[in-house]
């Protein structure tokens, strides 16, 4: 059989004796009690000149979001504009795009009207030609008439 007391278990009748529980306090508080007395007489550290490039740093991150920032709002402004001229221009080229095709559309039907009468009179010549070729009478009249509107227009 094995003791209690051999393995560190006190009696609640010893009352003297402390428990193995308050044993462990007290040492925790001495180890405690050391290190205060450590921090306490410890000289105070030269300050790191890593701290002062941080703020600085830190300083500078500031200034440039701040700028970063101004200069979004800027180009959000300038984009705006920017899209407004564009399509200012878009629809300029839209509507001379559009009175160019209607303009070309109808001198296009103009000059398909001139080529029909320039045709036709054409055929009309060719047939009086015809005509005033197997006819030499009706030619010598024909050149008669010619001669006298000539000299009636001077």
């Amino acid at each position: 059989m094995v003791d209690l007391k051999d393995l560190g278990f006190i009696s609640s009748e010893n009352s003297a004796q402390k428990p193995i529980n308050n044993m462990f306090d007290d040492v925790f508080e001495s180890q405690q009690q050391k290190m205060d007395d450590l921090v306490r007489n410890t000289p105070p550290h030269p300050p790191n000149p890593g701290n002062e490039t941080n703020e600085k740093l830190e300083d500078l991150q500031l200034t440039i979001k701040d700028g970063v920032s101004e200069s979004s709002k800027s180009s959000n402004y300038w984009n705006r504009v920017m899209l407004f001229v564009s399509l200012i221009a878009l629809a300029t080229s839209a509507l001379f795009s559009i009175l160019s095709f209607n303009s070309s559309n109808e001198a296009s039907v103009r000059l398909q009207k001139l080529i029909s009468e320039q045709n036709q009179l054409l055929r009309a010549n060719i047939e009086r030609n015809k005509e005033i070729q197997s006819n030499p009478v009706k030619k010598a009249l024909e050149m008669n008439n010619l001669l006298n509107k000539k000299t009636q227009n001077r």
